[in-house]
C-alpha cells in the first residue's frame, strides 16, 4: 500500500477513535447529569421532610405558647384575688417568652428551609443547562468529525456495485494503486450465463453495407477453421456512431494492425451454436475468446468479379 493510503487509513482510524471518545464523553455527561439531578432531588426530599417535621413542631409550639399566655392571664387574675404571688406570674411569663423565642427560632428555620428548597430546585435547572451546553458542544465536535470522516471515506473508499449477480474471476487492481475513471478493476463471471454474443469491429468503409439480420461466417481462434470449420452468426445490433478510444480500451479483441485513424463501428452478432461437438464431447464458448468473421457485403455475378479490375483501371484512366 502507498504511503498516502497508509496516511488516509491512519486519519480515518484517528477520526473514528475521536468520535468514539466523544460518544463516551457524552454518555458520561448524561450519566453525571442523571446522578447529579438525582442527588439534588434527594436533598430536596430530605429538606421537605425536615420542613414538614419542623412545621408540625411549630404548630405544637404555637399551641403551647397560647396555653402559656392563658396561664399568665389566670395567674394575674389569681394575683388580683390574692391567691397568687408575683413570682409565680413571673415564672409563667418566663415560660411563655421562652416558648415564644423557640417558636420564632423554628419559624426562622422554616423560612431558611423553604429558601434552601427553592435554591435546590433552581440548582436542578442550572445543572441541566450546564450539562446540556456541554453535551451540545460535544455533539457539535462529533458532527464536525463526522463530516471530516465522510470526506476522508469518500476519497479513500468508493463502493462499486456490480450491475449483475456473479463471481469475481480476476482482480485487475492492487491495494494502493492509483486508478482513474474507466480503468478496469475486476472481471465478473455472471451466475446466469445466458447466451454468448460476438462483438465485432467494422471499419467505416464496410459499415454502410452491413444490415441487420445479415448472416456471417465466424472463425474462432480457439477452434481453427481448418479443423472445425466455420460457424454461422446473425447481426443483431449495429452502432450508428464510431467507437471512442475509451470504449475500445475495454476490449482486448481489437486487431493490432487497424489504423487508429480509421473509425470503427461496433456490431453485435448472435451466435446460434453456443457449443461445439468434437469427438462426442461438447466444447463450450467462453467469454473473451477471439474470432474473425466474413461479412457478405454485396452479391455480384462471376463475370462482374472477373471484369471488376478492368473497370477500376478504366475509371482511373478517365
Amino acid at each position: 500500500m502507498s504511503k498516502s493510503g497508509d496516511t488516509s487509513l491512519n486519519s480515518i482510524k484517528l477520526l473514528h477513535d475521536q468520535i468514539e471518545a466523544i460518544k463516551y464523553g457524552i454518555q458520561l455527561l448524561r450519566k453525571n447529569e442523571k446522578d447529579t439531578i438525582a442527588s439534588i432531588n434527594k436533598q430536596i426530599v430530605n429538606n421537605k421532610r425536615l420542613y414538614h417535621e419542623r412545621y408540625k413542631y411549630l404548630n405544637e409550639l404555637e399551641e403551647s405558647k397560647e396555653k402559656y399566655a392563658e396561664q399568665i392571664e389566670i395567674y394575674e387574675n389569681l394575683f388580683k384575688q390574692g391567691y397568687s404571688s408575683i413570682d409565680e406570674i413571673n415564672n409563667q411569663r418566663a415560660r411563655y417568652f421562652s416558648q415564644r423565642a423557640l417558636y420564632d427560632n423554628i419559624k426562622t428555620e422554616l423560612i431558611q428551609q423553604e429558601s434552601m428548597i427553592l435554591n435546590l430546585q433552581n440548582e436542578i435547572e442550572v445543572q441541566k443547562n450546564n450539562f446540556r451546553e456541554k453535551i451540545i458542544q460535544y455533539e457539535i465536535q462529533k458532527s464536525d468529525l463526522d463530516i471530516r470522516l465522510l470526506e476522508f471515506e469518500s476519497v479513500s473508499e468508493i463502493i462499486i456495485n456490480s450491475p449483475i449477480d456473479g463471481i469475481v474471476d480476476s482482480i485487475s487492481a492492487t491495494v494502493g494503486q492509483i486508478i482513474k475513471e474507466g480503468d478496469p478493476l475486476s472481471q465478473l463471471s455472471p451466475v446466469e450465463k445466458g447466451r454468448y454474443q460476438l462483438v465485432m469491429w467494422v471499419p467505416n468503409s464496410a459499415i454502410p453495407f452491413v444490415k441487420l439480420n445479415d448472416e456471417i461466417n465466424i472463425r474462432y481462434e480457439a477452434f481453427p477453421f481448418e479443423k472445425f470449420g466455420q460457424f454461422k452468426g446473425n447481426i443483431k445490433s449495429i452502432s450508428t456512431l464510431p467507437a471512442s478510444l475509451q470504449e475500445l480500451s475495454f476490449y482486448k479483441n481489437i486487431p493490432l494492425e487497424i489504423n487508429q485513424n480509421i473509425p470503427l463501428y461496433k456490431i453485435i452478432v448472435d451466435i446460434p451454436d453456443q457449443h461445439i461437438i468434437y469427438n462426442h464431447k461438447a466444447l463450450f464458448l467462453m467469454s473473451g475468446m477471439k474470432a474473425e468473421a466474413t461479412l457478405f457485403l454485396e452479391n455480384r455475378k462471376l463475370y462482374e468479379w472477373m471484369l471488376f479490375p478492368l473497370y477500376q483501371l478504366t475509371k482511373n484512366m478517365e
